[in-house]
């Protein structure tokens, strides 16, 4: 049985591909208005970030520092809630699932509650660990405004 080697073949290809796209014209569209729409992106992302403000409020803001031309390339409402909702999920991905009860643990920025990035409060307010040696859990779950607004004499 006799073994080819391609690997020339293949540098062959890649050396090809190389002159090809040399040759070619490129039609890329380098104005400043491209370079400008990906600084209002980097803008949302960041503002993303660092806030807790609803998608609409975050394109509204943006929306008051854009000059007209610029609008055009500017992306649509949905557009800037899926980007939103992407950055702020990167940020705060999910822990993963417990295989057993017992190895079930909740991360402290999942025990409190985030109003924005200089307020939050406790949120988890009581967790029994494993109930009783059984598996089960006691949690008890409340932001102080609820408990304040719904406890009775208050």
């Amino acid at each position: 049985m006799e073994i080819r080697n391609f690997g020339g073949v293949n540098s062959l290809i890649q050396k090809n591909i190389q002159q090809w796209l040399m040759l070619c014209q490129h039609n890329c569209n380098n104005n400043a208005a491209n370079i400008f729409t990906q600084r209002i992106f980097t803008g949302i992302k960041r503002r993303a970030e660092e806030t807790m403000d609803t998608p609409a409020a975050i394109r509204t803001r943006v929306l008051q520092q854009i000059p007209t031309p610029i609008l055009a390339n500017f992306p649509s409402k949905n557009a800037t809630k899926k980007l939103v909702k992407r950055v702020r999920k990167e940020i705060e991905a999910p822990p993963p699932i417990p295989a057993t009860i017992e190895e079930l643990e909740i991360p402290e920025p999942y025990r409190r509650y985030r109003r924005n990035v200089d307020e939050d409060e406790k949120f988890l307010l009581f967790d029994s660990g494993l109930y009783d040696g059984q598996q089960r859990f006691v949690l008890m779950f409340s932001i102080f405004e609820f408990i304040t607004l719904h406890s009775p004499g208050c």
